[in-house]
């Protein structure tokens, strides 16, 4: 018993010495005298308590930067990049703090340090220009997370939502589903198309009709069908016009002004209204042609 006794006396005597220990090397530095494994627990307790600390800022900026990880929201690509850019941060200090308890003297690896910042450098200069870009990107504020897209370069033309603009890649989500992961400099280097950017884009149908057709019933028609739309804009007013002359029939211009968000919903449902109004008025159109999208209006996609 008196050996149990012993143990557990010598046990407490240690964590009463370690505690002064720590309390004399941040208060009187000098005189402070810490093992190796003094300085090796107080190491893990402190990457301990900066990983709570950690999740508990990241929740209160979070709140405070209003980021949701479901359902929409409005754009958050900076508040995520600038919170990237703080756990970095974080950790980077943490590993100062860290390396200040160990008492590692640094001058000496400078050589090497320098050597090994430069091979890093040349080897990860991608990875630095993605970085780089990320940040251009969110300064020049030429597209948010939520606009729709198109990103054309040597590598092809991909289109989409913007999701999210990271330290490293801008993700897209696909009308169809997929999501699209763009390195930031490969953006940064590409022709951007932002649809959303106005809130107005203009719609043009092109419609093939005889010759014989009459035009004036045909205009009537077409302005009846775009102003009994409520989706379509009043302003500009809507109007129709005589676009080309083709070898069997003439070609029609329908044009109308409408607001992003239903563009598509006008632009796959007109041509019904179309078809339907042109066989109660007589308006034949010619067998050999159909109706179709202008064709130089193709950035209307």
């Amino acid at each position: 018993m008196k050996i149990l006794d012993n143990f557990w006396q010598n046990i407490g005597n240690w964590f009463l010495n370690f505690f002064k220990s720590v309390g004399d090397f941040f208060v009187y530095k000098e005189e402070g005298q810490l093992s190796n494994l003094e300085r090796i627990l107080i190491c893990i307790g402190v990457i301990v308590l900066a990983w709570v600390l950690l999740k508990v800022l990241l929740l209160v900026i979070r709140k405070l930067f209003k980021i949701k990880k479901k359902g929409p929201q409005i754009d958050i690509s900076a508040k995520f990049f600038a919170v990237e850019a703080f756990k970095i941060a974080y950790w980077i200090t943490i590993a100062l703090i860290v390396n200040n308890i160990l008492g590692i003297n640094l001058s000496s690896l400078a050589g090497i340090a320098s050597a090994v910042t430069v091979a890093l450098g040349l080897a990860l200069q991608d990875i630095i220009g993605m970085f780089a870009s990320g940040i251009l990107l969110l300064r020049t504020k030429n597209f948010v997370t939520g606009d729709f897209i198109s990103v054309s370069n040597s590598y092809g033309t991909v289109e989409g939502s913007v999701r999210k603009v990271s330290l490293l890649y801008t993700k897209l989500t696909n009308p169809n589903g997929p999501e699209i992961i763009i390195p930031n400099n490969n953006v940064t280097k590409s022709n951007i198309t932002n649809y959303t950017k106005n809130p107005n884009r203009r719609l043009s149908i092109s419609i093939p009709v005889a010759y014989d057709s009459d035009i004036d019933k045909i205009r009537e028609v077409l302005n009846k069908i775009m102003i009994e739309d409520e989706r379509i804009n009043e302003t500009p007013a809507p109007v129709v016009f005589v676009d080309n002359l083709g070898e069997y029939c003439m070609f029609i211009i329908a044009r109308c002004h409408i607001s992003y968000q239903y563009y598509w919903d006008v632009h796959n449902g007109i041509r019904e209204k179309i078809i339907l109004a042109f066989r109660d008025n007589g308006i034949k159109i010619p067998v050999r042609t159909s109706i179709s999208i202008d064709s130089d209006r193709a950035e209307e996609r």
